[in-house]
This record gives C-alpha cells, sequence and structure tokens, in this order.
C-alpha cells in the first residue's frame, strides 16, 4: 500500500463514505449513477445516503437504493449485483456494530463490474480482524479502535483522491474536511497497537462471547439470539421477551456494566432498532454487548451473574415473570 492510497477525513465515517459517493458522480460521465446501501447499516450512513438520493452532482444524478438482508442479516451477493447496472457504487459494513455478522465483501466484489466501485465500511472491524479482500474504499473511524475522535481513514485501492482534498499524503491544508496531523498520528498509533494484538483479542473475545451466551441461554429463559453466522467476535445482540430495554440498560448502568440497546451510531435509546426490524426479530429488551479487548470469560461471568437477578427483577415488575 503506498502512502498516496491513504486518507484522512475530519469527520465521521458516515460523512467520508458520502463524500466519496459524491465525489465518484462528480467525476463519472454518467447521467445516473445508482448508489445501493445495506439496509442494517448504522442510522447515520442512511440518513446521510438519504440526503443523497436524487442529488445532481455536475450532470449525474445519484439514486440511492437499500440492498436487502436476510433474517441473519446476511447480503446476497448475487442478488445485489443483479439488481445493479451501469455505473454504480455499493456500501456495505464488513461486520454489523449490532448484530455482530460479517457481511460476504469479497464474494460481492468478485461479482460486480468494472464500472461499479465497492465501499466497505469497516468502522467496527477495523483493528479486530483481518480485512475482507476485493473492495475499491476501506473505510474506518478512529475512536472505534481507541483512537481520537473526529477523525476517519480512508484506504484507495482504485480511486485517486477519493475524497477531493488533494493528493500527497491524503490532505490538503485549509480544504474542508482536512484533519490536523495530530489526529492522523493519533489514529495511526491506536490502529498498530490493535494490530500488534490483533489475534490474542479475537481469540480473548471469542472465548467470552460463547461463554456469554451459553450461561445466558442456560440462565435466563425467553430470550432470543440472532442466527449464529460469521461474526465480528466482540458484539453480541440478545433480546429479552418481557423486559424494557431502556430500564435494562439503566440499571445495568446502576450497577457499573455500561451497555446500549438502541444502534451503536445513535444515542437514540428507545426507537426501535431498525436493525432487527429489518430481519424480522424481536426488538424488545434488545441488549448489545460489545467487548473491550481484554474482557475475557472470567469477567463475563461477573456480568451474567448481575445480569440474570435484573432480568428477574425486571420482569417481576413487568408482572411478567409467572408467565
Amino acid at each position: 500500500m503506498q502512502a498516496q492510497d491513504v486518507y484522512f477525513w475530519a469527520g465521521d465515517a458516515a460523512g467520508a463514505i458520502t463524500r466519496a459517493v459524491a465525489q465518484r458522480a462528480r467525476r463519472s460521465s454518467a447521467r445516473h449513477l445508482t448508489a445501493c446501501v445495506c439496509e442494517i447499516e448504522t442510522a447515520p450512513l442512511l440518513a446521510a445516503m438519504e440526503a443523497l438520493d436524487a442529488s445532481v452532482l455536475q450532470g449525474t444524478t445519484v439514486h440511492t437504493t437499500l440492498a436487502r438482508v436476510d433474517a441473519a442479516g446476511s447480503l446476497d451477493p448475487g442478488e445485489v449485483a443483479a439488481s445493479l447496472s451501469g455505473e454504480a457504487t455499493v456500501v456495505v459494513e464488513v461486520g454489523n456494530g449490532d448484530l455482530g455478522n460479517l457481511q460476504p465483501v469479497a464474494a460481492l466484489a468478485g461479482l460486480l463490474g468494472e464500472d461499479q466501485l465497492l465501499i466497505a465500511d469497516a468502522r467496527f472491524s477495523l483493528g479486530r480482524i483481518v480485512q475482507p479482500t476485493g473492495w475499491d474504499l476501506l473505510v474506518g473511524e478512529a475512536h472505534y479502535f481507541g483512537g481520537p475522535p473526529g477523525i476517519s481513514v480512508v484506504v484507495s485501492r482504485s480511486e485517486p483522491d477519493p475524497l477531493g482534498l488533494g493528493r500527497g499524503s491524503g490532505r490538503s491544508a485549509g480544504q474542508d474536511g482536512s484533519p490536523p496531523v495530530w489526529l492522523a498520528a493519533g489514529l495511526a498509533l491506536a490502529l498498530e497497537e490493535h494490530q500488534q494484538s490483533l489475534t490474542q483479542t479475537l481469540t480473548r473475545n471469542q472465548k467470552a462471547l460463547a461463554r456469554l451466551r451459553q450461561r445466558v441461554a442456560a440462565e435466563i429463559p425467553d430470550v432470543w439470539f440472532p442466527p449464529r453466522v460469521e461474526e465480528l467476535g466482540h458484539i453480541a445482540a440478545m433480546s429479552f421477551l418481557y423486559v424494557s430495554a431502556a430500564e435494562l440498560v439503566d440499571q445495568l448502568s446502576e450497577r457499573g456494566w455500561a451497555l446500549a440497546s438502541g444502534s451503536a451510531c445513535t444515542t437514540d435509546q428507545r426507537r426501535p432498532l431498525h436493525v432487527l426490524s429489518a430481519i424480522g426479530a424481536l426488538t424488545q429488551g434488545n441488549l448489545r454487548v460489545s467487548l473491550a479487548p481484554w474482557t475475557d470469560a472470567e469477567i463475563i461471568d461477573e456480568f451474567v451473574e448481575v445480569l440474570v437477578p435484573t432480568i428477574i427483577g425486571l420482569r417481576a415488575q413487568a408482572g411478567a415473570d409467572a408467565l
């Protein structure tokens, strides 16, 4: 990878991805460009892509479509490729931050045409797993792997200057979207640290998640887990019947455990999670567990010892303990 293939963006990954889609439309000679995004992408990116829909950029109209997923949250590469014709840009997460599943990025890449660009959203996977192959642009956001907030990275294999910020080191001073050097350095150092311990961290987290699922399934009735597919290794979702997700998160927080219920990229914890709605899953009592690199089975056991009585208590308050 050459230095000119790495670009930095002063903002979140959703902004960088949308900018890359718009830049490609501006360079296009076609009158219409399809931008296809997975329906379980993060809420901010879906909103940004919706705002881009029907935009006219230097004579090219951008039309945004959604790629549907199955009950496991997985795209069908053949179905996505068949839905496209002519120039198109496809945006797909490497791994979903709410379900923890991986998407078939490499398989999809092999089915796209030469005039169809694949953007891999690696926010939840960069520094956690070995990245898939075949993408044209890969986008990560620093704070997801312990770096400073307010900066994202774009790695390009095919697009020159995908963000329109100028060539060279990946930034042009004074242009909108260009981060200061110290932010870029902080991102690089954080990613390097994660990459050095990637294998050990992944193994530790996978064992911890297996322990979590095993104990929760054995000790808490009426719980739903997403179908098991190839996964990131540090994110798990589960939904508990007869439980308020907001109350569950609040009570766990009072007991020293910071978890979430809503989307991984929004502060609105009371709106039904669009990812679960998309796969037709139970949206009630949703809990998203995201493991730190050092989380092991011992920490999981400590957490379950708090989770079980919390669920029992909330069901009793709701009058559902006898159901």
